[in-house]
């Protein structure tokens, strides 16, 4: 994509294998762009689908590595609101934090409550 279409607006999640095959995620960020080429990015693989209405909550901030458990409050919080995370992508190199939840209905505001409602309890080392 980066290199024969000049497109880069996407991220590649956390690799995991099933049935010996190895599959990857990638999130694009523009879903008017995939759906203008959704045969082309198709055509990469013949194994590839595109799954469309999922929302994004990203966690991102340089002094995030000093807060303890970020991850894992921020995911129990989602949780406990209700709300089923489908992806999960930690990148420490980038201090980043991608949680993927179905948008329908209210879910994105749901769980970006449910983060903030946290943010109280923090406590840097």
């Amino acid at each position: 994509m980066e290199k024969q279409k000049r497109y880069s607006e996407f991220v590649i999640l956390s690799p995991f294998i099933k049935d010996d095959i190895e599959f990857t995620r990638i999130l694009f960020l523009d879903a008017d762009y995939v759906k203008r080429n959704e045969r082309y990015v198709l055509g990469f693989d013949p194994l590839a689908t595109i799954q469309y209405d999922r929302g994004v909550i990203t966690l991102i901030g340089d002094q995030m590595w000093r807060v303890h458990q970020i991850v894992s409050k921020a995911s129990s919080r989602i949780g406990e609101a209700g709300l089923n995370i489908l992806n999960m992508d930690a990148q420490e190199e980038t201090s980043r934090v991608i949680i993927v939840v179905d948008d329908s209905a209210n879910n994105i505001e749901t769980a970006i409550r449910a983060v903030h409602s946290e943010r109280s309890k923090i406590t840097f080392s």
